[in-house]
């Protein structure tokens, strides 16, 4: 449910979107760019502020800082908002490293976490990945590019920013059946629906 929920920004940033072209140009043929741009970037600063101000550090960042008993706080603050109880946690602190160790020990760590991935057990699955994210984004980004090129010569009556906001709007049926989904069915059962 917090999955769906969460992916609701998507069509909400789309809506934002299309009332901004239908603001600046709706018909998609001379949109100002520029001053898009910067109103398009209002709600990524907002939920910037809101997560700066409203998130708690991760517990094991904080037991690397050493910071132990406000790890505590914010497992039992995890715990408590999924209706869960605190199991007693006993951390163990990693030893620490002077910083150019630590530095050399991530490039170290990031090297052999490149080596499984494309290690001989895992090649043909990262390269499958890899393309379907490439065949993605392509797809993805292409529309993009395409829309304002092309709404305008299908929607002549009408307005192509309002088609954009109109298809927008139809996702939340099945937002909508993804949480019911998500709240009233069990979770092996849903995986298969």
């Amino acid at each position: 449910a917090t999955a769906t929920l969460a992916q609701l920004l998507f069509p909400l940033g789309e809506i934002y979107a299309a009332l901004l072209l239908m603001q600046d140009d709706p018909g998609l043929r001379d949109a100002h760019w520029r001053s898009l741009l910067r109103l398009g970037a209002i709600p990524s600063i907002v939920l910037l502020l809101a997560s700066y101000l409203l998130l708690p550090e991760s517990p094991s960042f904080l037991v690397l800082r050493g910071r132990k008993g406000d790890a505590q706080s914010v497992l039992a603050k995890m715990s408590r908002d999924n209706g869960g109880t605190l199991a007693s946690v006993a951390f163990k602190t990693p030893a620490t490293k002077p910083d150019e160790e630590v530095q050399m020990s991530c490039l170290g760590t990031a090297r052999a976490q490149m080596d499984i991935v494309f290690g001989k057990h895992l090649l043909g699955s990262t390269i499958v990945v890899m393309y379907s994210c490439f065949v993605l984004n392509l797809a993805y980004f292409g529309c993009l590019f395409a829309f304002p090129q092309v709404l305008p010569l299908i929607f002549e009556q009408g307005s192509a920013a309002s088609a954009l906001l109109v298809g927008a709007l139809w996702e939340f049926p099945g937002f909508a059946l993804a949480f019911f989904i998500g709240m009233h069915v069990p979770r092996k059962l849903a995986m298969k629906i």
